[in-house]
């Protein structure tokens, strides 16, 4: 909130604008802190520069803490082995909520059950993040931004692969850490816009069973494999009080418009 207070009431980008080609790097990893890498060029401008604006990087004034996105009883992975710079890469355990990306705060419907950040599973990522989920803004030019009835960006009919959907969620974890149950009691942390966090996750159903449960959790099914339990079927769904197939899907859970009263009529539970 802090943040937002100082950037007319706008919350952080999810997504880091390439400014020599004027387009979003949707699918890119941004450094946490921005230019601790020599990788593609991240310590020096203009990467560096861009890199600041992502999310974890420009909150940093407004903690000061270098360990406050990590989890310590998790694995550790190095994502591409990047070389050091001067700077030491930071633990990020967290994922921002990219559909908040240059969002207007005061437009979130419910900012104490709208998810801010998810953790990022049972792993911490080495000193690399990607908002999860992150806007499909493929275009140069046109501003990126949630839009509750189309596609993020204008003039875009589709999302790449990802067809129907405003955006998209990249697997950055390793197998072995996919698992949503961190915590003893099957659980793992939510943080919401107001900044409570709630321990949930709970007994999500093994598909092919799937559970009408979006106004709680954003999977509704998980899959088995050994001690993990990774989400199956991420919910999506469309503006509230709309029906299906009339706009672009977005992940349910994370909609900035979800009012927590979402029924089968808006959403892609599994079945259709």
């Amino acid at each position: 909130m802090l943040y937002a207070n100082d950037n007319d009431r706008v919350l952080p980008l999810g997504v880091v604008k390439n400014t020599l080609t004027d387009r979003w790097r949707v699918g890119s990893f941004a450094a946490i802190p921005a230019g601790w890498t020599t990788s593609a060029n991240r310590h020096v401008n203009p990467r560096l520069s861009e890199e600041k604006s992502f999310a974890w990087n420009a909150l940093i004034p407004y903690h000061n803490d270098p360990h406050i996105l990590a989890e310590h009883h998790v694995a550790i992975h190095d994502l591409d082995q990047a070389p050091f710079q001067d700077r030491k890469p930071s633990l990020v355990n967290v994922n921002y909520n990219g559909l908040l990306h240059a969002y207007p705060v005061d437009a979130i419907a419910k900012p104490e059950r709208l998810t801010f950040a998810t953790q990022n599973y049972w792993e911490n990522s080495l000193g690399f993040s990607i908002a999860l989920p992150v806007l499909c803004c493929d275009y140069s030019g046109s501003p990126c931004r949630f839009n509750p009835t189309g596609y993020p960006q204008a003039g875009q009919t589709s999302c790449g692969t990802n067809a129907g959907s405003g955006d998209v969620w990249y697997f950055q974890v390793g197998g072995e850490n996919f698992t949503v149950w961190v915590y003893r009691g099957r659980k793992m942390a939510f943080v919401s816009v107001d900044g409570s966090v709630e321990l949930k996750v709970g007994e999500i159903p093994v598909w092919p069973q799937y559970r009408e449960n979006v106004n709680e959790y954003p999977w509704s099914s998980i899959e088995l494999v050994g001690r993990r339990a990774s989400p199956y079927w991420m919910t999506n769904c469309v503006a509230p009080g709309k029906q299906k197939a009339t706009m672009p899907f977005y992940a349910g859970f994370y909609r900035p418009d979800n009012e927590f009263t979402y029924s089968s009529l808006e959403c892609d539970f599994g079945g259709g």
